[in-house]
């Protein structure tokens, strides 16, 4: 049995740092060593962890390490330095594993000698550990570059902690502490442009959702996201779309999308421009609309909308859209009315139920819906 090295960091997790490891000792397979990173927590944690240690099952190995607060990236490079084994896992001190979690993607490797890495969906749960919501990850695709256009556009794995990955890939690829936010998403998007992942159905990682994990900066997230694509350069995106296997106008709309969260608005709008000439689909309507309120061309904006509902009825995010329009131009009947058929097409779309409950608010939404929702801030729910 190859040895699998799981990496903990640890900040202030007091509440729930004990179950974390627990869940790491209920594990099936047992030929793992457990790491954990005290990242200079303030509360009890540190002693939490000591004394949990003391209960390591026989087979296992567990040591802990401390350093003054330097956030998790350095934290996980600390403990990736300090590992021996052959496959390398991830678990937030807040998360849980499944109990076959391990097991699971080390058959995945066994089995497939070409995967570098492995990803599944994840189960959202409480404060509480009551079960929430299941996040899926966007499906599978059939060539590298297929997966690294898409996860360009957007973060395809839901929880990047619950990867687990061949030793030689920190060879290449390790966290980088110069970024403060969404470091998970630059360590992702750089696994994905070395190295080749699986996608394993089924929620093997728990991912838990509390008010500590809440406060994260959005709005830096995205910019930092943005700052992270722009640094790609735009002739080096082409080049991966261009080595896609999407047919023309699949590829360019997913080039006008990545164009669109840079802020190349003009490029992006151009492309679709083209594209809508030659073809109608409700993507390319609905990002048109998009630029249009963005630049606020509301009276345009208004028009791709309503085409985009026209085109596709089921479109959730171009309705809640038509809606921030509709609040715009000041007809809040007719904002109202589609704010309510967003949310009856999606129940748990946030944007949409936080427009329809406050009046002022307007809560637009960029990008076209996952099919699997995040529930954990719904108004409706409690955390």
């Amino acid at each position: 049995m190859p040895l699998v090295s799981v990496i903990m960091p640890v900040y202030n997790s007091e509440k729930y740092v004990e179950e974390a490891i627990h869940s790491v000792f209920q594990q099936t397979y047992t030929r793992i060593e457990l790491i954990v990173i005290n990242d200079g927590s303030t509360d009890k944690s540190a002693e939490i962890i000591q004394q949990s240690l003391l209960n390591t099952p026989p087979g296992m190995e567990t040591f802990i390490y401390h350093q003054k607060n330097q956030g998790p990236s350095v934290a996980r490079n600390l403990g990736i330095g300090k590992s021996k084994g052959r496959y390398i896992a991830f678990l937030d001190a807040d998360d849980l594993y499944e109990k076959n979690k391990i097991k699971h993607q080390i058959e995945v490797f066994k089995n497939n000698p070409n995967i570098d890495v492995v990803y599944n969906d994840v189960k959202i749960i409480n404060s509480e550990g009551a079960y929430i919501n299941f996040m899926k990850a966007i499906g599978k695709f059939s060539t590298k570059e297929n997966l690294l256009a898409n996860m360009i556009f957007r973060q395809l794995i839901p929880a990047p902690a619950s990867m687990m990955l061949r030793r030689h890939c920190f060879n290449i690829v390790m966290y980088n502490p110069e970024i403060i936010h969404s470091e998970d998403y630059d360590f992702t998007l750089r696994v994905a442009q070395n190295f080749n992942l699986e996608y394993v159905c089924g929620h093997e990682y728990i991912c838990r959702r509390h008010a500590s994990n809440l406060s994260n900066n959005i709005e830096a997230q995205q910019n930092s996201e943005k700052k992270i694509i722009q640094n790609l350069g735009i002739k080096y995106i082409e080049r991966i779309l261009e080595g896609t296997t999407y047919e023309h106008v699949a590829r360019e709309l997913l080039f006008a999308k990545i164009m669109i969260k840079i802020d190349e608005l003009d490029y992006a709008e151009e492309i679709l421009m083209n594209l809508n000439k030659k073809v109608k689909q409700p993507l390319l309507s609905f990002y048109l609309g998009n630029i249009a309120f963005i630049k606020k061309e509301l009276e345009i904006a208004l028009i791709f909308f309503i085409e985009t509902v026209e085109l596709d009825n089921k479109r959730a995010e171009a309705f809640n859209n038509l809606g921030c329009t509709y609040r715009l131009l000041k007809n809040e009947q007719a904002a109202i009315e589609n704010f309510t058929k967003a949310i009856y097409i999606k129940a748990d779309y946030l944007d949409a139920q936080k427009n329809l409950l406050e009046s002022d608010a307007l809560y637009f939404t960029k990008r076209e819906l996952r099919e699997e929702l995040l529930t954990y801030l719904s108004p409706f729910l409690k955390v």
